[in-house]
């Protein structure tokens, strides 16, 4: 499908199926309805005479008192004469009545000879089983109509539908008349099959002559495809000569007119293309031989500047150095003038600190006398309080045996009866008070323990802080004595640096007139090494615009081999 050719043959041949298709059916189903309407006009035809001869007033008593009267015959004989007569296949006549709610349809005669069997005729009152359209329309309408071709065990018929109708419009019944369309049915069934070859027929017809438009209009475009393909190769000798005056004569005689114009271009090209390398080429030569004259001149002078340039280096060492040297010969010099000043003010806080120092040993004394006062006193203090706790035992005792007492005075009072309650009463009172009176020492005693447990942690901090003085003591008499040693060495040290920035002042002067001479030749290299970077700069700039000159003509030559290999793919000349 990715083809024009069969892009084209596809596309065309679905339009042909589908008109075909529907010209086929639309013909064959209009044949088909032609037929059986003229046969079915010829069948009504029939059953209308037939119902105008029919006297609705006796058929009327035959039909509605649903038994045989001398009409019934009359009737049949009529009726079997007209379908010999007319060639039908059946006449006959239907009523209609209702049983439960549904209608339901019988034969009231049937046009059959008299010595028929009964089996190939209805008789009367007998019901009809199959409810055709034509035949439930014309009831319920009251209209003629015709049925539709049906093929059963008895053959193909056609079936078409007359009311009777009274005098006063009341329908009675219709008359049926079925024609033999057996043969009919077979023709029409011929036709199709002869329709349906024909069309098969038309059909590939139709396919071959598609394919034949196909390959006209698709088999040019093929040719011009293999053209443009040797062309895209790179062949610009093909002859295109297709003798259409076409589109597509057109377009190629259009790619004919482009081919020869990219023939004459690419030879053109080609031609300027060989003078190009050739000049390349040479440029490419010369300038090699430049470049190697430039490396050799910078080498050289490159070797003189990097001598130059390292002198300069050493020179500014030096001269850093020096200044450095002096540098650290001022700073000595004003540190040791520092330290001197400060070496000073040092002895006088020394000597400052000793005297503070003698202070605080005397208080340091008088702390500890007072300490060891009040250890001396929380010692009293906790023999006190357990002197305390033994008189609160006694009360606790004394509150038992009171409390005790008041129990047996009460337990006599009893005894006693009246005559003792005023004593009970007492002795209760007393007990009140005994009970509340070793609440009271019990509270006290707990009172007593805390204040004695107290006591005895500030005995032991108190013990403690006398410790922590001694020792606080003995180590400020030891710094007094390092006072004392830092006081006299400071001195010393004093007298030295005092000797020491004399010394260095006098360095100092000496290094700053070396670094001034030093200073000089330096200024000297550096201009010196200045010149020669300046010469080797401009001799590496012209080194470099060498090789970029190198380089391009280089390039240049390689571009005209690449454009000879591009201009060689294309053919402009016949072998």
């Amino acid at each position: 499908m990715n083809s024009l050719f069969m892009r084209i043959f596809m596309f065309f041949s679905i339009i042909l199926l589908i008109i075909g298709s529907v010209l086929g059916v639309t013909l064959y189903r209009a044949s088909a309805h032609l037929v059986e309407n003229s046969m079915g006009m010829q069948a009504q035809s029939v059953a209308e005479r037939a119902a105008s001869l029919i006297d609705t007033q006796l058929y009327d008593k035959l039909s509605a008192g649903m038994e045989q009267t001398d009409y019934y015959n009359e009737l049949r004989t009529q009726l079997n004469d007209m379908r010999e007569a007319n060639g039908l296949k059946y006449l006959y006549t239907l009523g209609m009545r209702e049983e439960g709610g549904q209608p339901v349809y019988f034969y009231v005669v049937d046009g059959a000879p008299q010595d028929v069997a009964e089996d190939d005729f209805s008789p009367f009152g007998s019901l009809e089983e199959n409810p055709y359209g034509g035949m439930i329309a014309t009831f319920e309408q009251e209209k003629p109509s015709i049925g539709e071709l049906t093929q059963d065990e008895y053959g193909s018929t056609l079936s078409a539908y007359v009311p009777i109708m009274s005098a006063d419009g009341k329908l009675l019944g219709l008359v049926g008349a079925d024609l033999d369309a057996t043969k009919v049915y077979e023709l029409m069934e011929q036709n199709r099959n002869t329709m349906i070859w024909m069309a098969l027929v038309i059909f590939i017809l139709s396919l071959l002559l598609v394919y034949l438009l196909a390959r006209y209009l698709t088999g040019p475009l093929v040719q011009l495809k293999k053209l443009i393909a040797r062309v895209g190769s790179g062949d610009l000798t093909v002859a295109i000569d297709l003798n259409r005056k076409d589109e597509v004569g057109q377009l190629a005689d259009a790619f004919k007119t482009l081919v020869e114009d990219t023939r004459t271009v690419i030879s053109g090209i080609r031609s300027s293309s060989d003078r190009l390398l050739t000049a390349a080429e040479a440029v490419s030569s010369h300038s090699l031989a430049t470049k190697k004259a430039g490396v050799t001149i910078t080498d050289s002078i490159q070797q003189t500047a990097e001598g130059a340039a390292a002198q300069v280096v050493r020179a500014g060492e030096v001269t850093h150095a020096m200044e450095a040297i002096t540098s650290s010969m001022q700073h000595i010099a004003h540190s040791a003038a520092i330290v001197s000043s400060v070496s000073e003010a040092t002895t006088s806080s020394a000597k400052n600190g000793e005297e503070a120092i003698s202070a605080v040993i005397q208080r340091m004394d008088t702390i500890h006398a007072a300490t060891s006062k009040m250890t001396e006193t929380s010692a009293q203090l906790e023999q006190h309080s357990g002197k305390i706790v033994e008189i609160i035992s006694i009360m606790k005792g004394i509150a038992a045996q009171t409390n005790l007492l008041a129990l047996n005075a009460g337990i006599e009072a009893a005894r006693a009866g009246e005559e003792g309650r005023g004593f009970a009463v007492v002795a209760s009172e007393v007990r009140k008070l005994a009970t509340q009176s070793q609440e009271s020492s019990e509270h006290v005693e707990t009172l007593i323990a805390e204040i004695v447990r107290h006591t005895s942690d500030l005995s032991g901090q108190m013990e403690t802080s006398n410790t922590e003085v001694l020792a606080g003591l003995s180590v400020v008499q030891e710094a007094g004595a390092s006072f004392s040693s830092i006081h006299s060495g400071i001195g010393t040290i004093n007298e030295r640096l005092h000797e020491v920035s004399a010394a260095s002042e006098q360095l100092s002067a000496g290094s700053q007139e070396v670094a001034a001479s030093i200073e000089d030749m330096e200024s000297i290299s550096r201009q010196s090494a200045s010149r020669f970077e300046q010469v080797a700069d401009a001799s590496g700039l012209q080194l470099a615009s060498m090789n970029e000159i190198s380089l391009s003509a280089e390039s240049l030559r390689q571009l005209s081999k690449e454009l000879n290999a591009l201009i060689g793919r294309f053919k402009t000349e016949q072998a």
